[in-house]
């Protein structure tokens, strides 16, 4: 219970410092708006292929745009 009550005083003393903005401030600009959220990421691709009857998978991974 204590440890409740230092962090609801923390809580209180932070918000006590916090200013006030009127509610016709501006909006945070959209970070995802340009498209810059796509870009390069790894891609495991897999081959099989059959030697003497048995499968044989061989992996790499690629750089793929997505």
């Amino acid at each position: 219970m204590k440890f409740l009550a230092v962090v609801a005083a923390g809580v209180l003393a932070a918000s006590a410092f916090t200013p006030i903005t009127s509610a016709s401030a501006a909006p945070a600009p959209d970070r995802w708006s340009h498209g810059h959220h796509h870009g390069w990421k790894w891609k495991k691709v897999c081959k099989v292929r059959w030697h003497h009857g048995r499968k044989i998978r061989t992996c790499r991974n690629v750089r793929v745009r997505w």
